[in-house]
């Protein structure tokens, strides 16, 4: 094999590499407690600074008539972090509320937690994911 020949493999197979984790997506992230299930998935899209494809879903899971809330704490890359606007679920016993929507900000995100809440009540986040 001629060097131009590897180094055009060498070459391929790096940017499929990285085009392969700047679109790699979270599956199935769960904050979970008393009265609450919250998941999101998302896809860490070719800029630093968005998300897309994010469906986040809510269910009520206490059923003693208080509504639940999910949102993400975002994390940036140098130090600090933004709630992403709260959404509610007031649907009533064991039933369910998502919604489909993108983050495009201002600063380089470093990883992603989902919190799940009981509206009046306690907040449960998941595990930190960090970007790919």
């Amino acid at each position: 094999m001629t060097w131009s020949r590897r180094v055009a493999i060498v070459v391929a197979m790096t940017l499929a590499a990285v085009m392969g984790l700047s679109s790699a997506a979270s599956a199935d992230v769960i904050g979970e407690g008393p009265g609450v299930r919250a998941r999101a998935d998302w896809n860490w899209s070719d800029s630093p600074y968005s998300l897309s494809n994010i469906e986040l879903g809510v269910r009520d899971t206490a059923c003693d008539g208080r509504g639940v809330s999910i949102h993400l704490r975002l994390h940036w890359a140098y130090g600090g972090h933004l709630d992403t606007q709260r959404r509610e679920n007031h649907n009533g016993c064991d039933n369910a509320a998502n919604w489909n929507t993108r983050w495009d900000g201002n600063f380089p995100i470093a990883g992603v937690t989902v919190y799940g809440c009981v509206i009046g009540g306690n907040c449960y986040a998941s595990a930190y994911h960090p970007r790919p």
